[in-house]
Parts: structure tokens; sequence; C-alpha cells
């Protein structure tokens, strides 16, 4: 849900990354055309810039971790600023431009739908007869990436 028209005042950009949290859970804001959530990481690893999460199970509120190696999974938001410590605040962006980082072997995926390849990192979605590989589309790649597991530019739209 965006926060279109209010006149929320925020005393931390949406870059910085807190070990105690500098607003409430789950507030959500637009900062340069891309809408962002604050969120806890609750999981056992960082979680490096252009890298996606998932909600973490088995807590409460918006605590989330470095997304499974599952293809099913659906990313939560992207960190796009700084990396997201563990046991630390900050913000996801959760729809925009910005850049993810692809799994080994899916670089040249100009103009194609992006889902969870697994450790926080993106993969393509195809199909075909003899290999489909299913996924909930979260970012559409609009650039290619120079080498395998590197960054492309992407419109992002998480869930």
């Amino acid at each position: 849900m965006a926060v279109y028209g209010s006149n929320q005042f925020f005393f931390e950009p949406v870059s910085a990354v807190t070990t105690s949290p500098g607003t409430d859970l789950g507030t959500q804001r637009i900062d340069q055309g891309n809408e962002f959530v604050y969120v806890y990481n609750g999981g056992g690893a960082d979680i490096s810039t252009g890298r996606g999460c998932v909600l973490a199970t088995g807590v409460s509120g918006y605590t989330v971790t470095v997304s499974s190696v599952s293809t099913v999974d659906v990313m939560f938001g992207i960190v796009k600023y700084n990396t997201l410590t563990t046991g630390a605040y900050g913000w996801l962006q959760k729809k925009g431009f910005g850049s993810v980082v692809m799994a080994s072997g899916d670089s040249s995926v100009v103009g194609g739908n992006l889902c969870a390849a697994g450790n926080g990192l993106f993969r393509q979605i195809t199909s075909g007869a003899s290999s489909p590989l299913p996924g909930v589309a979260v970012a559409r790649a609009l650039t290619a990436a120079a080498s395998a597991a590197s960054d492309v530019g992407a419109y992002i739209f998480c869930p």
C-alpha cells in the first residue's frame, strides 16, 4: 500500500541501516519515485545491495531474511542502498527502478521477468518443453549484466 499524498517526515534516509529502529516497522514511504518499507533483518545472514529477501517464518511483523533456495519464494523487497546487516533495521525497495544481482548463468536477460533464485539472487523466468522454470515475477530486467552474478538494471514490483 502506497502513501500517496501524505506529508510524512522522516529523520533518516532510505539508505540508513541502524541497530535500533528509527520508525515503526512496516512504515511505507516514497523516495525519488520509488516505494520502500521499513523492516528488521531477523535472519542469519546479511542482505547485500541488489539482493532480495522474504518474510521470515516463525516471527511476527516485518521481519525478513535473505531468500531461501526455493524458486517459488516471493521476494518481499530488495536492498537498494546499503547492506542490511543481521539484527539491523532498514528500508527495502518494493517498487520502482533499481538493480538486482543475477544468479550465475542468467546474465543476458534484457526484457525478461525475474524471480527468486536463492540466497537473494534472481533468475529469469523461462518456460519450455525441456526445462520449465516456474517462479513468481518480482522484477523485469532492463539491462544485461556484464558477467554472471552481477547487477542488472530492473523495474522492481514486489507484492
